[in-house]
Parts: C-alpha cells; structure tokens; sequence
C-alpha cells in the first residue's frame, strides 16, 4: 500500500481520519472519504502523524484530525457474501476539477475520485472493485486484492441535476458528430500525466 499516497488525499484534503479495531491487527488511515490499512506501523496518533506527514506545528491548525473505532455502518471485513464485482467503464469525467471513474452499481451508475485509486496502484498485486450496501442502505465500494480488503471508498457525491443535463447535451452532441461521419479512431499518442486537478 502506497502510504505516501494516501499521504496526498489527506494532504489534499486536509483530513486526516484514523479508524482503529479493537479486534484487528492494523489501523486504517484515510481522509473520511476513503480508507486504506496500514501495517507495521506503531499506533498512529495525532503527533506521530503529523511528523510522518512532515507537517509543521504552524500548519497543523488547518487539518482536521479525527481518531475513532471503527464505523458500524460499513462492513471493513475482507469477505461480505452480497459484495458484487464492479464494471468500470471506458470514459472518465472531470468535474470541479476532480477526475471521476464511472462504474455500474445498483444505483445505476456511480462515480469514484481517481485520487481514490491510486494507492492501490502501487502494489504489486491487482486489485478488484466491488459494491458493497452499508447498513443505512448506501452504496460504498471496496478494493480488494485477492481475498484481502485493500480500501473503502465513498461514492463521490457529483450527480445533480445541472451534472445529468451536462451529460445529456454531450451525449447529444457527440451522436450529431457520429451521424455526421465515419465513426473516428481513437489516437493515443500522446502521454499526458492526470494530476486530478483538471489540467494536463
């Protein structure tokens, strides 16, 4: 597990959140929105955190610390019987300046902050997505690598009603263009660096 880069949620979103089990062997470390274990590491406290993430004491004041047990709403386990394995589609969307992965849920369609996959992207093992239900009824996603549970992640909260109309006009849009022509290869030959902010 990428801990620099879970580094960089929290960084980015100036939310730090420890969850810790009673019963487990790990702490799991994220930004509210997205959690990811950790190991090896001693009991990881607002101090100890601070210092790992080479934060100065003149800027500790502007992050949220939060440590609590873990939430009973979500099931953290590595194996819940009603999981479903996730289709991610092709295209990927940019709003408010965040980079949105498309996957079908039961709910349709939901959308996962790429930011939120990157930690997974370090290991040596692949992982998979999966739907979860949470005890409230809510859709969340889990990351799997093999039969381990390797990340929560919340749905990123972007479909409104000005999001759907964006969508229905770019879908119309591009049918215009379709209709118009032949259908247009793609090109990849240029390799541009998603940084998550909107720009390239």
């Amino acid at each position: 597990m990428g801990i620099k880069k879970i580094e960089a949620i929290c960084k980015a979103s100036r939310r730090i959140v420890v969850l810790w089990d009673r019963e487990g062997a790990c702490q799991w470390l994220g930004d509210g929105s997205a959690f990811y274990p950790v190991y090896g590491l001693p009991l990881l406290t607002e101090e100890h955190i601070f210092t790992m993430f080479d934060i100065p004491e003149d800027k500790r004041s502007k992050y949220l610390f939060t440590e609590t047990e873990m939430p009973a709403t979500y099931n953290f386990t590595d194996h819940c019987d009603s999981e479903v394995p996730l289709v991610r589609e092709e295209l990927s969307l940019i709003r408010y300046g965040v980079t949105l992965v498309p996957f079908k849920t039961s709910e349709g369609i939901t959308f996962v902050s790429k930011r939120y996959l990157k930690p997974l992207e370090d290991s040596e093992n692949e992982y998979v997505l999966c739907e979860r239900t949470a005890k409230n009824g809510q859709v969340y996603i889990v990351a799997k690598q093999g039969f381990l549970l390797a990340g929560v992640i919340m749905p990123a909260a972007m479909v409104d009603k000005a999001f759907v109309e964006g969508l229905k006009t770019l879908y119309e849009l591009s049918a215009v263009r379709l209709s118009n022509g032949a259908e247009e290869p793609v090109q990849m030959d240029l390799d541009w660096e998603d940084n998550d902010n909107g720009t390239r």
